[in-house]
């Protein structure tokens, strides 16, 4: 038996196949555009490897004037930005003071502070409840969080001498997952890893 094929019946198939190519290629294409918005919200909306912050001149609360955001030579900060009332701060709290204590340790030339969004009131009171082992610098011009990128907390920061950014961690980092980071930050900030005894 022969079939016959109608030239209707062929412009039907091919028609049928074009538009199978055109929706998968729709599907491509949203999948590609939705990449392209979550990578240009990450490098204009939340701090990133690579981008440089300004210098901010702050005060700490022992009342020490510091320069953040831009070291002296050869020198690297980690930088904490926290909210009083930031419960992911809270938890973050452990993790960062072991990163203060191992940079400090480490012998490397590391400035640690931690950057409060509050007023100082607020911030004194909850360093000395939470025994912070880094100064604070009060940080509450809202130009220069725009300028950091502040859109979160709790942020961890790693920035070298003309404030480029080495790392970056926008998140709490507490239990199990906490070392890796500390690790992290400790190599970036120019120390070396935690020895921690074997489980």
């Amino acid at each position: 038996m022969i079939v016959r094929w109608r030239p209707f019946s062929v412009l039907t198939v091919v028609l049928a196949g074009l538009s199978a190519l055109l929706a998968i290629q729709k599907r491509q294409l949203r999948v590609e555009a939705e990449e392209l918005r979550q990578t240009v919200r990450r490098q204009v909306d939340l701090p990133h490897v690579g981008m440089v912050v300004p210098a901010y001149e702050g005060v700490t609360l022992e009342g020490d004037e510091v320069r953040v955001g831009v070291a002296a030579p050869e020198t690297r900060q980690v930088l904490f930005m926290l909210d009083t009332r930031c419960g992911n701060c809270l938890v973050t709290l452990p993790a960062w003071n072991r990163m203060a204590e191992a940079v400090e340790r480490g012998g490397a030339s590391v400035e640690v502070y931690g950057l409060s969004l509050d007023p100082a009131p607020e911030t004194q009171a909850y360093a000395q409840e939470h025994g912070l082992r880094f100064p604070v610098v009060l940080f509450d011009d809202e130009r220069y969080r725009e300028l950091y990128r502040v859109r979160g907390i709790p942020i961890t920061l790693v920035v070298d001498e003309i404030g480029a950014v080495e790392y970056v961690r926008v998140g709490s980092i507490f239990g199990e997952r906490a070392d890796p980071v500390v690790d992290s930050v400790v190599t970036a900030a120019g120390g070396t890893m935690i020895r921690r005894a074997p489980a």
